[in-house]
């Protein structure tokens, strides 16, 4: 996920979460760089939802580092990550890319490719 300052990918993270009925209160691991989030529905495949802040990163090896590689690929996880420009090289082939546009005042363009 790309998208300039304040564009929302915290808050399209959080609707995600939502739909996923994970209750915690999501915030941005710009810090701690990844998060992970049990997903207690049974019903569903997915177990982990994993959010990761690449903005303060200075290089792939940093995300290798702290084990989110990992989870990429993993068809129990959905994985998040935001800035995931920094770290493309990294990133697995079929990544969905989403991209968060600011237009004007509460307006956003999101593409999807």
């Amino acid at each position: 996920m790309t998208g300039q300052l304040g564009a929302g990918k915290t808050v399209l993270i959080k609707g995600i979460a939502w739909g996923l009925e994970i209750k915690k209160i999501i915030t941005s691991p710009t810090f701690v760089l990844m998060k992970v989030y049990s997903i207690k529905n049974s019903k569903l495949k997915i177990k982990n939802l994993v959010h990761i802040d690449c903005y303060r990163t200075k290089n792939s090896q940093e995300i290798i580092d702290i084990g989110a590689t990992e989870y990429f690929g993993r068809q129990d996880t959905v994985t998040v990550i935001e800035w995931a420009d920094k770290i493309k090289k990294i990133l697995p082939k079929k990544t969905i890319q989403i991209i968060i546009k600011l237009r004007g005042e509460n307006k956003r363009e999101i593409i999807i490719k």
